[in-house]
């Protein structure tokens, strides 16, 4: 078994930080915390509609964060 560790951030009520770290080898497939807005990501990603996808291994982490 295992899956992801979430840890996320809000500020004035809204999602501005967002870190998934994989505990088992695996595709993280992540619906936007962002409502639509731009973000940057650690690492590379791809966009399914309004999804996230990211290949992890054990141990590694997506980390996304909103855009001012």
């Amino acid at each position: 078994e295992g899956g992801f560790v979430v840890s996320a951030r809000r500020q004035n009520g809204r999602t501005v930080w967002v870190q998934v770290t994989a505990t088992t080898p695996g595709w993280l497939q992540l619906r936007d915390p962002f409502a639509k807005h731009a973000a940057t990501a650690n690492r590379e990603v791809r966009r399914l509609g309004t999804d996230y996808l990211c290949l992890l291994k054990p141990g590694q982490s997506l980390e996304l964060t909103l855009q001012p």
